[in-house]
């Protein structure tokens, strides 16, 4: 995701040069600099929350693996019934636990367990 806004900010970069030696007029040249700033602004402010909630999966997967306890539904989810699906960013509940076997979990509905809850 990262390279293709990468390049989306390169083309822009070369559509403002255009622009810049282009016969527009200034008015036409200073709409077109504001749509090209409110779309690199736009891209960054995507990343931005791109990157943070890849970093709160990647916490919780990180918690999960080290053997913590989560919550997800009102469920504690934990390695000893569920097993982490990393193709689908869930949790599935372990076939030899009949309490849990038919459960899929989405990673994205989960939050760690706070020491205060045990």
């Amino acid at each position: 995701m990262q390279l293709l806004l990468f390049v989306l900010v390169i083309i822009l970069i070369f559509i403002l040069f255009g622009i810049i030696k282009s016969n527009f007029s200034l008015k036409n040249k200073i709409i077109f600099l504001f749509i090209l700033s409110f779309l690199i602004f736009a891209a960054f402010v995507y990343e931005a929350k791109l990157s943070e909630k890849e970093d709160k999966y990647r916490n919780l997967m990180i918690a999960f693996n080290q053997g913590k306890s989560l919550i997800c539904h009102n469920r504690e989810v934990n390695s000893s019934y569920f097993i982490l699906n990393f193709g689908t960013l869930s949790f599935i509940g372990k076939d030899e636990i009949t309490e849990v076997r038919d459960l899929i979990i989405p990673v994205k509905d989960c939050k760690l367990q706070s020491k205060l809850q045990k």
